[in-house]
């Protein structure tokens, strides 16, 4: 009856659910506004048709998980991995072991240039990968071009210009807060 219909119907959404491919953001935790702004908004021009990791986002790993073993399925799982890369994220081991981790596994990997890092700044080995200026409205409609590819959607009409400003705002606040927060701890030590 009913109640086996709605028990098929809730089936069938679990396993669309389950095939939707997975986003890895690689990132600091300082850049932890960032990349879920960056989740947030291709999630929604996307219309939810891939899941994202996002380690520090409160969602991905949960109270007990164990974040290395998270961490190394998901890049296992994911099917194009993102790399938040800025000038204190690029000389960072943990963020080269996460895209050498994808590269490994023939994941495809982006940088994601920005706060000082550019294509033609960025170091070695992330610079043999075709990166994106983040903030670049062109780079930004080919990064979603390229993540509608991979999840195997249709790439959105959108004004990439309306989303990269969106972006630079959240670091734009983003600095001011801790610039405040260095602010207030230099008063305090007076």
């Amino acid at each position: 009856g009913i109640s086996q219909k709605l028990s098929q119907e809730r089936c069938l959404i679990q396993e669309k659910m389950r095939m939707r491919p997975l986003i890895f953001v690689s990132h600091l935790s300082q850049d932890t506004k960032l990349a879920v702004k960056l989740k947030e908004s291709i999630s929604g021009l996307l219309l939810d048709g891939v899941d994202f990791f996002v380690s520090s986002d409160g969602v991905s790993l949960l109270v007990g998980d164990n974040w290395l073993n998270t961490i190394q399925a998901k890049l296992l799982d994911a099917k194009l991995i993102l790399v938040l890369c800025n000038n204190r994220s690029i000389h960072k081991p943990w963020i080269n072991f996460e895209a050498g981790g994808g590269w490994m596994h023939k994941t495809r990997v982006i940088p994601l240039c920005f706060d000082g890092v550019t294509k033609s700044n960025l170091p070695a080995p992330l610079s043999h990968l075709q990166s994106v200026d983040l903030f670049d409205p062109v780079d930004f409609a080919n990064l979603l071009e390229m993540v509608s590819r991979v999840a195997g959607l249709r790439n959105p009409e959108f004004t990439a210009q309306d989303y990269v400003a969106k972006l630079k705002a959240t670091i734009q606040k983003d600095q001011e807060e801790c610039a405040a927060v260095e602010r207030d701890k230099v008063l305090e030590a007076i």
